[in-house]
């Protein structure tokens, strides 16, 4: 997935659902408001987890998917809470997760950055390229 293709994508936003005074303890069923026709979802999601159900269309497959995305509340100051999605690809708390095409997933786990395609050896050619033109800073650890 490229960049400029990543505003077609289907999404879930957690704080949509917290606006819509969705609380620790609750449960709540809705669709997804697509950006792109022909893309639906609905979900349904509870204190745990959110389970969607969207339509999946790839070389191989077209039909739908089911798929159950779970939810990580952390407690902050004077008894409010926050909530994050944690992305299936590489674990990390998120408040949106972007359909791929297969499944919801975190902005980076969905973009291919040039930097994910490339090996280790590759990675440091190039941080020692940008470097020699001095487009970053030498940091200097003590």
């Amino acid at each position: 997935m490229k960049k400029n293709e990543f505003n077609e994508l289907l999404k879930v936003d957690i704080r949509e659902l917290v606006s819509k005074k969705f609380q620790y303890g609750m449960t709540m069923v809705g669709v997804l408001e697509p950006n792109i026709k022909d893309s639906t979802a609905v979900y349904i999601v509870n204190s745990d987890y959110m389970s969607l159900i969207y339509r999946c269309q790839t070389d191989d497959f077209t039909g739908y998917m089911k798929q159950k995305i779970f939810l990580d509340w952390q407690s902050i100051e004077y008894g409010n809470t926050n909530v994050h999605f944690i992305c299936q690809e590489c674990g990390k708390r998120t408040l949106v997760l972007y359909n791929s095409g297969i499944s919801f997933m975190c902005r980076k786990c969905t973009i291919d950055y040039q930097s994910k395609c490339l090996t280790d050896k590759e990675q440091t050619a190039r941080i020692y390229e940008k470097l020699e033109k001095g487009t970053i800073m030498d940091t200097v650890w003590i």
